[in-house]
């Protein structure tokens, strides 16, 4: 578990439906974690320039900056924040393209809510130096 005694990790969720987002700020915030939402990839990049969170949950497809587009904002500003998605939509393309672009992990839709939440735990507690040695699953 992580030491959220100091004061609350960030994590930034990322999802145009309301539903889906408030699901995880409940889980993740009930575990301690501080949580952000944004309902767009834009207003999510603008989140991270102003304060970059430990992790980034996202979904893929969103109005404005899809997830993809996210994670080459994140890469080209060299922000190492581990990213995990979900989709119902992404092709397998896509999700080779996000691997190699370095998404941390990825759930398709329908998700199970706790695995979701089990991985971002482990996420926030790589340190960049672990997330740079890291290798897909």
């Amino acid at each position: 578990m992580v030491n959220l005694s100091t004061s609350p990790v960030r994590i930034l969720i990322v999802d145009d439906e309301p539903l889906i987002a408030e699901l995880f700020v409940e889980a993740l915030g009930g575990l301690g974690f501080k949580c952000e939402v944004a309902s767009d990839g834009l207003s999510a990049l603008e989140l991270i320039r102003k304060s970059p969170p430990a992790v980034i949950v996202s979904d893929y497809r969103m109005p404005n900056l899809n997830g993809l587009e996210l994670l080459k904002f994140l890469n080209d500003l060299n922000f190492m924040i581990p990213v995990i998605w979900i989709s119902g939509n992404a092709t397998s393309e896509i999700f080779r393209e996000a691997w190699r672009m370095g998404v941390y992990d990825f759930f398709e839709k329908p998700f199970k809510l706790e695995d979701v939440v089990a991985q971002a735990v482990t996420a926030a507690t790589f340190t960049k130096e672990e997330l740079a040695g890291r290798t897909p699953r």
